[in-house]
């Protein structure tokens, strides 16, 4: 069983599948601040996504976040259709229904979990002088409890940035492999305790490159659910609990930029040529 492409390689035209919605977000912001433009040609064709956060205020943490999403997040916002959906998948992925966290063939789990993506940044985003502190390239699995308000979310970065100048760098501080923050619990996050576990899968060094990423994320999927924060947390907040109570609902892949608490006016514009995940 295969996700479908974000896109085709080599490709024209729209997406060459009807599975993908655009999904996106931004906290404080007075207006959405997004770009989708699906027939972009850049290095072949690709999938671009725009994503400007704004922060007037420098007491505040902004974040801005936009994304082709399959299946649904663990909010009820689908690829069909949602609150933060701005491109709306024409079909639903019926994959993504009762998807256990390791999918089983034969009634036996599988050996892999492979993610292969074909992405990269542009030399013209630009954090702005006092402007975001970080930018992320991302593809995010989301797992939902079956009967509690749980969820977990695992961050893959694909592109790790961070600002220096005027420009974005890609960050060398964490290892390829390795966790790039620590675990963190939100308790009440819009009705779910949510679990967040992050893992740093590549480095894009280049802008105006494409990096290809093929590789095995089970492993991490495991971890995750293993994490000794998720299992023993602070009183008052529920254990994340065994992973068969969860399903796999959805997929993401994207940009993210994060203010920090500078004011100022930052982009990051990342193309997607592909994106896959099959086991």
């Amino acid at each position: 069983m295969k996700e479908y492409d974000f896109r085709t390689v080599p490709s024209t035209g729209t997406p060459s599948n009807t599975y993908w919605g655009v999904k996106s977000w931004q906290n404080n912001a007075p207006a959405p601040q997004y770009v989708f433009n699906d027939s972009t040609a850049w290095i072949g064709n690709a999938a671009n996504l725009v994503v400007t956060t704004r922060n007037s205020n420098s007491g505040t943490q902004q974040q801005g976040w936009c994304a082709g999403i399959q299946g649904c997040d663990p909010w009820g916002v689908c690829a069909t259709g949602g609150s933060t959906i701005i491109k709306t998948a024409s079909n639903s992925n019926s994959m993504f229904t009762g998807l256990p966290v390791i999918p089983k063939v034969g009634g036996v789990e599988v050996s892999t979990i492979n993610v292969e993506c074909f992405a990269g940044w542009f030399s013209s985003s630009a954090p702005g002088a006092s402007g975001p502190q970080y930018a992320n390239i991302l593809i995010n699995f989301w797992y939902k409890h079956k009967t509690q308000p749980r969820a977990l979310v695992i961050d893959f970065a694909i592109g790790y940035l961070v600002r220096s100048g005027s420009s974005w760098v890609q960050r060398t501080d964490v290892p390829v492999g390795g966790q790039y923050s620590g675990d963190h619990i939100i308790a009440n996050n819009s009705g779910l305790t949510t679990y967040h576990y992050a893992y740093c899968l590549q480095r894009m060094n280049s802008s105006n490159t494409i990096y290809f990423l093929q590789t095995d994320v089970k492993p991490v999927v495991l971890a995750a659910f293993n994490s000794s924060l998720f299992n023993n947390p602070p009183s008052g907040i529920p254990a994340i609990g065994n992973r068969t109570d969860y399903d796999w609902v959805g997929v993401e892949v994207g940009a993210e930029i994060d203010t920090s608490t500078q004011a100022g006016t930052g982009t990051l514009k990342v193309a997607i040529q592909k994106c896959r995940v099959d086991w």
